[in-house]
């Protein structure tokens, strides 16, 4: 029953109704995720992209990061936005930083994003991790939604996300400084909109 209170209470003071985020596969009888908050120190982790481990700590050690978390390789909007980033990864590494992207499912589906898309920066598999939940990001998906994904796109979200209750990350960006500190995010329940690119660099001149 304090779920369904807290969520309800939490998408009044957003503005934005419960019905909303149902429409975007939110199950708001459970705990609806804030994301990480600017100022916080990022939790660090270590994930395969398939070849090696990378860990944010070490890569930190060589400059900032942008941390991109989509919902998969099923998606079409986060297809679109990985290509974006990298068609802009010149721009970004003139500023200094690198993007490692983190997906949901298991390894296969985020190695099968890289070479579909021909990205030229990590793609993580969270397969197994706490990662999402330590971004305050996960949230448990509509058994509605997870039907229209099975029909629609032909995808098992449970299986690709090797899940037995069906559960997406929020999609979101982090800037993290050299510090591991969260200069800057983006955070937004509608899964059809990420930020700009320029957004993420006008970011990463105010930390440099």
């Amino acid at each position: 029953m304090k779920y369904v209170f807290f969520s309800f209470f939490f998408a009044l003071t957003l503005g934005v109704h419960s019905q909303d985020l149902n429409s975007v596969g939110i199950d708001t009888l459970y705990t609806v995720p804030e994301g990480l908050a600017t100022g916080a120190y990022a939790p660090d982790f270590t994930l395969s992209n398939g070849k090696e481990d990378v860990t944010l700590s070490e890569k930190l050690k060589e400059g900032p990061v942008v941390l991109v978390f989509y919902r998969g390789e099923w998606c079409p909007y986060c297809n679109k936005y990985m290509s974006a980033l990298n068609d802009s990864l010149s721009q970004i590494s003139a500023a200094g930083a690198q993007v490692i992207a983190v997906t949901p499912e298991i390894g296969e589906y985020a190695e099968s994003m890289m070479a579909e898309n021909d990205l030229n920066f990590n793609v993580l598999s969270a397969d197994g991790s706490r990662v999402l939940t330590d971004y305050d990001l996960l949230f448990r998906v509509t058994k509605r939604y997870t039907k229209k994904i099975k029909v629609m796109l032909r995808t098992d979200l449970a299986a690709v996300n090797n899940q037995e209750d069906v559960q997406l990350p929020v999609p979101a960006v982090f800037v993290i400084s050299k510090s591991g500190k969260v200069t800057w995010r983006y955070f937004n329940y509608d899964y059809r909109q990420r930020p700009p690119v320029n957004d993420i660099l006008k970011a990463l001149e105010s930390i440099n």
